[in-house]
């Protein structure tokens, strides 16, 4: 994730539904 550390990454990865959260911002435009 931009601006912020592995650890963030870590944390966030620990939650079931993390990559289809990803794609929902991916599919809405609001990532980088």
């Amino acid at each position: 994730m931009p601006g912020h550390g592995p650890e963030i990454s870590k944390l966030v990865n620990m939650y079931p539904k993390t990559e289809r959260a990803r794609g929902y911002l991916m599919a809405a435009g609001m990532t980088d």
